[in-house]
């Protein structure tokens, strides 16, 4: 095997090893490797130049969106870039024309600091290998990618209409509506997860209500097939949307189809009251409260919330995951018998407030129990020596 080989299969070991636990990638590099050590030297060499070092899970930044350059007018492989349509989880999104085909598209450009990074480019990739193996209506498909003056781009899906997050803004949704988008979300959901891929930035950013009414989940930039690990110790950052992220992820756990669950449980508290459970300028007592705190009840300051829905959304909202809707699907079955019964109303809720958080309860142990007993028991023994020496005084 010469360089050149060695080094090209090095970078197809690179690939396929990136995502993989940390208690397995060693022993796939090796098995990949078959014995070379020059080999395994130089696949080893890629993830020492490439990685991050590990950081206290307090002093992670959370992505964050950077204002994007001006491409408008810009010729990027077949297609024309017209406007700037947003920022993803992992990548700019422009609005662009595909002459070849006529039809408009949506590009999505990998950021530049992650350019440089194998990691990043090979993630990006394969995202569009992942999404085009997925075919859902409630989905934005993948119709190509390429490289384009050093440049990876994915073309997909253009869905016309407005975020939910823009809807929000004009106040919260019906609870009919509400329930009936999440609905649909969830369905989407749980046919990517059928097919092993989890989003993992849920938001109400990233889910589209069109102008006919769909609703199209967009921008899996940072989906992952559930088998591979996101540990927070492997890449250096906790990745997802402050808010919207489930509590085990925040602790550095594996994210998984009960996390998604989590966060389209956020998407569906916020469009009925306008307000994610937890919110705070700063972004740590967000991540603080979604791992201490229960997240107040709908009912509790928001009109024509019935008991059923709030007994799905805390369920969606649970803190611990084995509490929590098991899958997307029977969340989405959940909201489908609700929607059946007619019991939601067609008008939006009045919210009195915002939400507030609320620490758990938590369960006496015996020890404590009979500590408050024994408390108890000496101000009763107290209250009555002082009425003893009343009436003897008297």
């Amino acid at each position: 095997m010469n360089d050149r080989e060695r080094h090209q299969r090095a970078t197809e070991i690179f690939v396929e090893a990136v995502d993989f636990p940390d208690a397995q990638r060693d022993a796939h590099i090796k098995e990949a490797c078959a014995g070379d050590p020059a080999l395994e030297a130089e696949v080893l060499s890629l993830f020492r130049y490439d990685l991050p070092e590990p950081q206290d899970p307090a002093e992670v930044p959370v992505l964050a969106a950077a204002p994007p350059e001006d491409m408008a007018g810009r010729t990027v492989g077949r297609f024309r870039i017209v406007s700037a349509v947003g920022q993803g989880g992992m990548g700019r999104v422009w609005k662009a024309e595909d002459p070849l085909l006529r039809r408009v598209v949506a590009i999505k450009f990998l950021p530049e600091p992650q350019r440089r990074s194998e990691v990043a480019r090979a993630r990006f990739l394969r995202e569009a290998r992942a999404m085009a193996d997925v075919s859902h209506p409630g989905i934005a498909a993948v119709f190509d990618a390429g490289e384009a003056d050093g440049e990876l781009y994915i073309a997909m899906q253009f869905v016309d209409g407005q975020t939910v997050r823009e809807r929000v803004r004009n106040g919260p949704l019906a609870p009919r509506d509400a329930v009936s988008t999440c609905l649909h979300a969830a369905r989407a959901l749980a046919h990517a997860h059928a097919m092993g891929l989890v989003h993992r930035d849920v938001t109400s950013s990233n889910i589209m209500i069109r102008d006919n009414g769909d609703i199209i989940v967009v921008d899996f930039g940072l989906a992952r097939r559930s088998i591979d690990s996101t540990r927070l110790s492997r890449t250096g950052q906790l990745v997802g949307t402050v808010g919207y992220i489930a509590p085990e992820v925040i602790q550095g756990d594996d994210a998984t189809p009960g996390s998604d669950v989590f966060s389209l449980g956020g998407v569906l508290y916020e469009m009925l009251c306008g307000h994610l459970p937890f919110e705070d300028p700063k972004p740590l007592n967000v991540l603080q409260a979604t791992l201490d705190c229960e997240a107040e009840t709908l009912s509790h300051f928001v009109d024509h919330i019935p008991r059923e829905l709030d007994h799905i959304v805390g369920k969606a909202l649970a803190r611990d995951a084995r509490a929590r809707y098991a899958s997307a699907a029977q969340l989405a079955d959940d909201l489908e018998a609700l929607l059946e019964t007619g019991e939601l109303s067609q008008e939006p809720g009045h919210v009195s407030r915002p939400p507030r958080w609320t620490r758990p309860n938590r369960r006496l142990t015996h020890k404590r129990r009979m500590a408050y007993l024994l408390i108890l028991a000496v101000a009763a023994a107290a209250v009555v020596a002082v009425l003893l020496l009343k009436g003897l005084s008297d």
